[in-house]
């Protein structure tokens, strides 16, 4: 349906589409991937501005907008084709200040568009972690690429990744691009929100029941994350996210790998169970000490995986948060195997359906789903230990390895709302990528290294 003004309407925002929304106005949750480029030859600026002219074309996430009619908030494609994409040609900026800034970047949501590009084209030293393509593709810069996120969650973004790859490579190469033929199809969640309807109204049926889902909401909102115990008082300086990045090399990626395996656990529930210690290794040594320790977490979950078969490899936002609490003891040395394996079964367990569906319906009825805007901008305290953000071996989702262009190096980085930090990671090309966002507000520099540097002695300590 289009409008007078050439925006076509598409469907009413869903529940993570409209609180996106409104987390956008508050610089909250930005998606942004810092990349380092490897070519065989100098990289033509003009060759990439030409590849997000015919990406912007043939990826449908990449038009969309988010406009008000009828009081409703509705996802639209813009009315118009821009290009928000930038050359960096200054020595004095890095990649990191880059990807931070878009990191805390507000989109214009009606307008579109909700995502934008910086290449670095004199960066002194690029990342790349692929020791194996230096020789043959010697030149490396810097693209960033971020995004609003209600338009895009982290499959649509490595999959959007790999079409650039894909293009650029052709427009090297010289080849045709047919800009009618459109890469994947954009979906809103309606299944799921189909779902959520339902329940809703099954709780409309039981008052208590839903009674008891709010008052689980306002304890949680109110209990304060162990955490914050933990650290230092920071004053008087204002919101924004950074982040530290490292990557472990080939062998150490194959043995914990190898080590998850053995003991029958995924490599995500091996990695959240070493936060979770880290964590109370970081507290004991704050003088927060106790046996043990009831963490409130959150992990980013892919809600593809409640909806139908067809949906798999959809683009939108279909993500949202699994709460869950870890109890951790604070002597776990000996035990960090078995606990691992604990957490992996608690995991696994919250992952059935119903309680993600009551959890996401829970939100939706507590923040009023109309109201997102209004609940994300005010000042929040923070909720949760910690967020786990995994995307698994993106190699799947990013498989292009082309002639002429190739990809050293990922970074995934996304703004925190009012919690103090984010671990993302996922493995790329054989080795394991571990982001730690944190808020400048609540923790300093120093003190987020240290975090790091914990995680990373503990992980080095269970090969």
């Amino acid at each position: 349906m289009e409008g007078s003004d050439g925006f076509q309407l598409l469907h009413p925002a869903t529940v993570m589409e409209a609180m996106l929304e409104g987390c956008n106005h508050n610089n909250y949750f930005k998606n942004v991937y810092c990349l380092t480029l490897c070519t065989v030859k100098p990289l033509d600026t003009n060759h990439v501005r030409q590849a997000f002219v015919h990406l912007f074309r043939k990826v449908p996430t990449l038009r969309l907008c988010f406009r008000r009619r009828g009081g409703q908030l509705w996802a639209c494609y813009m009315n118009r084709e821009e290009i928000d994409f930038e050359v960096v040609d200054s020595q004095d900026v890095t990649a990191q200040e880059v990807t931070e800034e878009l990191g805390n970047y507000n989109y214009n949501s009606t307008e579109g568009p909700l995502w934008c590009a910086r290449l670095l084209t004199k960066e002194k030293d690029a990342i790349c972690s692929r020791e194996e393509l230096k020789t043959t593709f010697p030149y490396t810069c810097s693209l960033v690429l971020a995004n609003h996120h209600a338009n895009a969650d982290g499959t649509t973004c490595t999959q959007t990744i790999d079409f650039f790859m894909q293009i650029l490579n052709d427009i090297i190469a010289g080849k045709e691009i047919d800009d009618t033929v459109e890469m994947r199809e954009y979906k809103g969640a309606k299944e799921f929100d189909d779902m959520l309807n339902a329940q809703d109204k099954k709780l409309e049926e039981d008052p208590e029941r839903l009674e008891a889902l709010l008052k689980e909401f306002r304890v949680g909102y109110l209990k304060q994350p162990i955490i914050c115990r933990a650290l230092p008082p920071i004053e008087g300086v204002p919101f924004k996210t950074r982040f530290l990045h490292t990557v472990l090399d080939l062998d150490t990626t194959s043995r914990f790998i190898k080590k998850c395996k053995e003991h029958n656990i995924t490599v995500n529930s091996g990695f959240v169970a070493l936060i979770a210690v880290s964590l109370v290794d970081f507290c004991l040594e704050a003088g927060v000490a106790e046996d043990e320790y009831t963490f409130k977490a959150a992990n980013s979950i892919n809600m593809r995986r409640y909806m139908p078969k067809y949906m798999a490899d959809v683009l939108g936002a279909h993500t949202s948060l699994l709460i869950h609490t870890i109890v951790t003891p604070a002597r776990w040395q000996s035990c960090f195997w078995d606990y691992a394996k604990k957490v992996h079964r608690e995991f696994y367990k919250d992952l059935e359906a119903e309680p993600i569906i009551m959890h996401c319906l829970g939100r939706r009825i507590f923040y009023n789903c109309d109201g997102f805007r209004e609940a994300y901008s005010k000042p929040h305290p923070p909720q949760f230990d910690y967020i786990a953000a995994t995307m698994n071996n993106i190699d799947i989702r990013i498989p292009t390895d082309g002639d002429h262009a190739r990809l050293g190096h990922v970074i995934r980085f996304t703004s925190n709302a009012y919690d103090p930090v984010m671990h993302m990671y996922h493995s790329f090309r054989g080795r394991f990528h571990y982001t730690l966002t944190y808020s400048v507000n609540l923790l300093t520099t120093e003190t987020a290294q240290k975090m790091m540097d914990l995680l990373l002695k503990n992980l080095y300590s269970q090969l």
